[in-house]
């Protein structure tokens, strides 16, 4: 779906627009999220919608299609967990470890898949079908939202005479994300080290 034909449809239909597109963002629509949150700051640049309702109806949409997509795992998961030949290959024993090793890193796998729409339908399926508590997950996935769905609302909002280049910074951040990622692991992964090993001599 081309980017003027999104504006339009935006445009004409405003909050409704963007709460759907999003929505299906969500359930798997070839489109950046991160563009369609633009989109929605720029048509408030506009006046044609309240940048104050912009935010929240934008947050629900996202937050929404995050919750079926979790929702859907959660119903795979009954037939998952009940087929004989996923029990006979990895057995009740592997099964529990499974959800154990994801109850405990599921939290940061659902918190960094915000920001990268290729893991989010992954990663939230998998929230669902390993019994990740509800709670925990829309929490997680809020905390996340608001830090990056203002921030691609506000760039649409701000920076709206100048649209085409945010689009196009909307649409790489994905990948500029992927690659920095690694970095961002390393310097975590350091800086715990470092306080372990320093503990002992404090």
């Amino acid at each position: 779906m081309g980017t003027e034909l999104l504006i339009q449809y935006a445009e004409h239909f405003t909050y409704v627009a963007t709460f759907v597109l999003l929505l299906l963002c969500g359930l798997g629509l070839p489109v950046p999220e991160e563009v369609l949150l633009v989109i929605s700051g720029y048509i408030a640049y506009k006046g044609m919608t309240s940048i104050y309702l912009t935010g929240p109806v934008d947050f629900l949409g996202v937050l929404g299609g995050d919750l079926i997509l979790f929702y859907i795992g959660r119903g795979w998961a009954r037939g998952i967990k009940g087929h004989n030949i996923i029990r006979r290959f990895i057995g009740d024993a592997g099964l529990g470890k499974v959800e154990h090793l994801y109850g405990r890193h599921g939290t940061k796998a659902i918190f960094i898949a915000r920001f990268i729409s290729g893991l989010r339908l992954a990663v939230f399926l998998s929230a669902g079908i390993m019994g990740t508590r509800r709670s925990k997950f829309i929490i997680t996935d809020a905390l996340a939202g608001m830090l990056d769905i203002p921030l691609w609302i506000g760039a649409g909002y701000f920076l709206g005479s100048d649209i085409d280049r945010v689009l196009r910074y909307a649409k790489d951040f994905e990948y500029l994300f992927i690659i920095a990622l690694p970095f961002v692991i390393a310097i975590i992964v350091i800086l715990y080290l470092h306080s372990k090993w320093k503990a002992p001599f404090e």
